[in-house]
């Protein structure tokens, strides 16, 4: 039974037929089955749970009909513990526009939900692109258009930096906290740069390794409209 419980799962919580709130359960089950377990987790992506999961998002944003909050929060969870410390799970789902799926739910009026999405779209940052440049994945590892997509899941979370609800204030921090860690040494390059006398030009601001000159611009531009520019000089220069 052990062997097959997550295809059970998946179907179930891909069952129309069933009530929103069973098939919310069946994701909870789900998201615990991959919850930092590599064999759950490839045995959920070899299932398809990526594609099944996105599927129902994309859904409750296209068909206009309320979609059970619940099932929308497990499901967004389930997703961020699948491919979370994942990096196959996390190609398969930027093949498959995962962030612009997710992105739509930062609005939901639930904060649950929104954390939820803040959660998923967080834990899809791969921190560093260690596991690409030590060769662990193949040629589908592009350093550079997944540099820039992250910046786009980046974009999108400043914008719910300032929700009304704690939940999410906690979730923006925690994924802007591990960027912040995984990139320190890019980020410090730029605060430095920012803080040296007449560096108002872009092109001051040095580029990253193995990214190329236009994403390395994004991120400045990243940098200044989320307001590190008002970290104090003594902290850039650690």
């Amino acid at each position: 039974m052990q062997s097959i419980s997550h295809t059970y799962f998946i179907r179930y919580s891909d069952s129309m037929e069933a009530y929103p709130e069973q098939r919310a359960m069946a994701a909870f089950v789900l998201a615990v089955i991959v919850d930092g377990h590599r064999r759950g987790q490839e045995a959920c992506l070899e299932a398809g749970l990526v594609h099944v999961c996105l599927r129902h998002l994309q859904g409750s944003a296209l068909n206009g009909a309320q979609t059970n909050p619940l099932f929308l929060q497990w499901l967004c969870h389930c997703l961020g513990k699948l491919w979370e410390d994942f990096m196959e799970a996390q190609i398969i789902a930027f093949q498959a526009d995962a962030p612009s799926i997710c992105m739509p739910l930062l609005s939901e009026p639930q904060p649950e939900v929104r954390a939820s999405a803040v959660f998923a779209l967080g834990t899809l940052l791969d921190v560093g692109f260690d596991s690409c440049r030590d060769g662990g994945v193949d040629e589908e590892c592009d350093d550079d258009e997944k540099f820039k997509a992250e910046i786009s899941v980046l974009k999108s979370l400043l914008y719910v930096v300032s929700d009304g609800r704690p939940l999410v204030r906690a979730e923006v921090g925690v994924v802007l906290a591990c960027f912040a860690f995984g990139h320190n040494k890019y980020l410090k390059s730029i605060g430095a740069a920012y803080w040296k006398p007449h560096s108002s030009s872009l092109s001051s601001f040095p580029s990253f390794a193995h990214v190329k000159a236009t994403a390395a611009i994004q991120v400045s531009i990243l940098v200044r409209s989320s307001g590190l520019e008002l970290i104090p000089q003594k902290l850039v220069e650690i």
